[in-house]
């Protein structure tokens, strides 16, 4: 494997406008890599042209062995999964990408849990189970924003059979699934679930544009545009107006403090631009000199 290129091509072959996603070398690479590539096309090519001189002179041709290959368009690989009741097995073992690694748990209240981390967009989920697991009845799955209300949240999907693909358009950052039956003997066995979408900072068809960095959360995964609204101090559709003199804070609606010099402040915190006017102190200049002093002389 010493050396080998990764491309990405719309043809079975290496081509003039194939893409090189990477290029190892030099020496030998790790046994297992991830490798991002943020790039449209149909094929994924692996190809190593590099052998070895030996110390006969007799020159060999590369050795790969090959194990596995898994192309990721989820953001449930960096979540943090859980299951309850808690499993003898590994709970990363349902997003790590291979099918043939399963969790399971057996018990009543029986759900699966991943955590993204922070509010996402999201527009599809997969979820694979084993053979033999329990399929009949209603299947749930809800998106919530904290871990303990997730039978509040919003319901992604509700039916007696579950679909290999799921596809809706919601923001949320926990993903809560559960089984159709309840009961002590109930057993959940899932091989993966993928989660479709952008992670909260990044937009566009290559999930690669960055979102406006004054985004209150994620932003629309086609425009860019902040739907959760700004961060303090910001306005604008993609946030990067600063509020007009005179306003600052949550949606630019608070006003500077009229004891402000020239009634100007900073437009996140509301700290007085300049100073205060006479007889004013204070981080925004709302603590009277005049009153200080009587309460002084009062002691």
């Amino acid at each position: 494997m010493d050396g080998f290129k990764l491309y990405v091509s719309n043809t079975s072959t290496i081509q003039h406008d194939s893409y090189l996603c990477y290029e190892d070398g030099p020496g030998l690479p790790n046994i297992t890599q991830t490798i991002p590539c943020y790039e449209l096309g149909k094929y994924v090519i692996y190809y190593d042209d590099k052998g070895s001189t030996e110390s006969n002179g007799r020159v060999d041709g590369p050795v790969v062995e090959l194990c596995y290959v898994a192309i990721n368009d989820n953001i449930a690989y960096d979540g943090h999964v859980g299951q309850v009741p808690s499993g003898s097995t590994d709970d990363g073992l349902a997003n790590d990408g291979i099918e043939t690694t399963c969790v399971k748990t057996t018990g009543p209240n029986v759900r699966f849990h991943v955590d993204l981390k922070e509010k996402s967009i999201v527009t599809g989920m997969y979820i694979i189970l084993a053979d033999g697991t329990t399929t009949d009845g209603y299947h749930t799955v809800y998106a919530s924003n904290t871990s303990n209300t997730w039978t509040s949240g919003t319901v992604l999907y509700n039916g007696t059979h579950l679909p290999t693909d799921i596809y809706f358009d919601a923001v949320f950052r926990f993903l809560t699934y559960v089984p159709p039956v309840h009961s002590p003997v109930t057993e959940l066995e899932l091989c993966e679930i993928g989660i479709i979408g952008c992670p909260p900072s990044h937009y566009g068809p290559l999930c690669k544009t960055t979102c406006p960095k004054n985004c209150n959360g994620p932003c629309d995964l086609e425009s860019g545009i902040c739907i959760l609204g700004c961060m303090n101090g910001w306005t604008d559709v993609k946030c990067d107006k600063e509020c007009n003199n005179g306003l600052y804070g949550k949606d630019c609606l608070e006003e500077c403090s009229a004891n402000c010099w020239n009634t100007t402040c900073n437009h996140v915190t509301g700290k007085c631009i300049g100073g205060c006017k006479d007889g004013w102190r204070g981080f925004n200049c709302s603590q009277s000199m005049l009153f200080l002093f009587s309460k002084k002389q009062s002691i």
